[in-house]
C-alpha cells in the first residue's frame, strides 16, 4: 500500500541541467570593476552556484563562461504540469573599495524544462536604482527519459524494463558466441548527450 504511493512520487521527479550565460547592459559607471552572478533558489535562500568575475567595460558586462545548474523539478500527477522552481539571479559588483549589490532578477526555471531551443530573456534589475538589464540565455542540457526515477538522495534508479533488456542482450550475445565486451555505458545518458 505504501510502496505504490512512494513509487508515484518518485516517478514525478525530474532532474534537469541548465546551461546559463549572462550579459548585463546599461550598467551605471559607479567605479565597479567586476561583477558576478549568484543563483539562489527561492526555497533555500542559499546560493547554489556563482559565476566567475567579469569586467565592466563601458556600461556593459559579459560573462564568457556559462554556468551549469542542476534543478530537481516535480510534476503534478493529475495535471502533468511541472511545478514552479523560481531562482533569484543576484548581481554583485566589486569596486575599488567594497562589493555592492547591483540588483536581481527572478526566473522560473521550470518554464524552460521542456524547451528544445535556447531562450534569451532580458529583464531589468529589481531592487536597483539603475536601469541596468540582465540578459540570460537559458538552455536545457539534459533531462531524464520517461520512466526514470530518483531515490531520496537524488540518485537515479534504472527502470526494470531497461534491466530486463540489458540482461536479454547479455544472454543473446553469450548464445551467439559474440566477442563484444559489455561496457558500463548508460544508454539513457548517451541519448541525452546527443540531443
Amino acid at each position: 500500500m505504501f510502496k505504490a504511493a512512494r513509487w508515484r512520487t518518485e516517478k514525478n521527479k525530474i532532474k534537469v541541467v541548465f546551461k546559463l550565460k549572462f550579459q548585463a547592459t546599461q550598467v551605471p559607471e559607479l567605479g565597479w570593476e567586476t561583477m558576478i552572478v549568484a543563483l539562489v533558489p527561492m526555497d533555500s535562500r542559499k546560493p547554489t552556484v556563482r559565476s566567475e568575475k567579469a569586467a565592466v567595460i563601458k556600461g556593459s558586462c559579459h560573462w564568457v563562461n556559462p554556468i551549469y545548474e542542476t534543478v530537481k523539478l516535480t510534476k503534478d500527477p493529475k495535471t502533468e504540469k511541472i511545478n514552479e522552481k523560481v531562482y533569484r539571479f543576484l548581481v554583485i559588483a566589486d569596486g575599488s573599495a567594497k562589493a555592492d549589490f547591483v540588483g536581481e532578477v527572478t526566473i522560473d526555471l521550470a518554464y524552460y524544462a521542456e524547451a528544445l531551443k535556447p531562450s534569451v530573456i532580458s529583464l531589468p534589475f529589481k531592487a536597483s536604482n539603475s536601469e541596468a538589464i540582465l540578459h540570460v540565455t537559458i538552455q536545457r542540457m539534459q533531462a531524464d527519459a520517461e520512466g526514470r526515477a530518483f531515490d531520496q538522495n537524488g540518485e537515479t534508479n534504472i527502470p526494470e524494463q531497461q534491466k530486463k533488456m540489458t540482461s536479454q542482450l547479455d544472454i543473446s550475445n553469450t548464445e551467439q558466441g559474440s566477442n563484444f565486451r559489455r561496457t558500463n555505458v548508460n544508454p539513457i545518458e548517451v541519448r541525452a548527450n546527443l540531443l
